[in-house]
């Protein structure tokens, strides 16, 4: 467990504390403390952007679950399966553990049933189905009241997920209002989970002011930070630093990823390169991306 913790801590540079608590755990056969020394195996893959691995031990703690009596351990299974499976570009079995999650949630306690509101919103916002995501507000706003004693930074970031979904779709008094029910929620101290979400939403809006503000306060966590790798490529490509793009960009093209096509774009985009954009715009297709596919083609086109 004292391993375990300490890869908790540092992820990134844990890797073999992960694979001697793994060791341990298989010796002892005990199934609750292999699926936790599981979980260190993938969050320290994860933080070096070994997507496939991470995922690997994910599905292993998924084999446990029959194993397992603690309705909270195996809900805790899906919750942090989910970023792996995203990662990884694998939405079609990220939308199953999501629905999977959010079935054992919904027995369970408001802050679970918070969780199970989470992780299907992350889903639908990753893939950019935006109209989803709006559709799922009354159930953030529902599942927020329920679980606001509780400050879990997942009542913020629904809400705001909530109104970057609005501010796509141009419903801009409904983002507005969203985003301001999440700054009163008073989540201080949680910047690097709230500011990729800032930066999204002040692009949708063309605040190319406040994403270049926000770029000087905020770097995403390295590769355990998808979603705000992302959010930095997409502010420098809209706020034109090819430089920037050009150191940024080519160790994110990891093949079969989240992180490939939008690493592709930006590079596409930075130098004028034809075949980058296309690759990226085929690699958005595959994974189901359509969203994000028609963006890249506006992006190119003006349009």
């Amino acid at each position: 467990m004292a391993l375990i913790a300490g890869v908790g801590v540092d992820p990134e540079h844990s890797a073999e504390a992960a694979r001697r608590a793994s060791d341990i755990a298989d010796r002892l056969g005990d199934t609750e403390l292999r699926s936790w020394a599981w979980k260190a195996r993938c969050d320290a893959a994860f933080s070096r952007g070994d997507y496939g691995e991470a995922t690997a031990w994910t599905r292993r703690r998924f084999e446990l679950v029959p194993r397992l009596t603690d309705p909270d351990h195996i809900s805790l299974i899906y919750f942090f399966g989910l970023d792996p499976y995203v990662a990884a570009g694998r939405f079609d079995e990220a939308c199953e553990l999501a629905r999977a999650h959010d079935e054992i949630t919904s027995r369970l306690t408001p802050h679970h049933r918070m969780h199970g509101a989470w992780l299907l919103i992350e889903v639908e916002r990753a893939v950019g189905r935006w109209e989803a995501v709006g559709d799922l507000t009354a159930r953030a706003e529902e599942a927020v009241a329920a679980n606001v004693a509780t400050p879990c930074v997942g009542n913020a970031w629904s809400l705001l997920c909530c109104a970057l979904a609005h501010a796509q779709l141009g419903n801009e008094p409904e983002a507005g209002r969203l985003e301001q029910a999440a700054e009163d929620l008073g989540m201080e101290g949680y910047g690097e989970w709230f500011d990729p979400l800032h930066v999204e939403i002040a692009l949708a809006r063309g605040e190319l002011g406040d994403v270049e503000r926000k770029l000087s306060e905020w770097q995403p966590r390295g590769f355990r930070d998808v979603i705000g790798l992302v959010a930095r490529l997409n502010a420098l490509v809209a706020l034109g630093r090819r430089a920037e793009i050009e150191q940024d960009a080519p160790m994110l093209v990891k093949p079969e990823t989240y992180l490939e096509p939008f690493a592709l774009r930006a590079l596409g985009l930075a130098r004028e390169d034809d075949g980058l954009i296309e690759r990226a715009i085929s690699r958005f297709e595959s994974m189901g991306l359509d969203w994000h596919a028609g963006e890249t083609k506006r992006l190119v086109h003006g349009a």
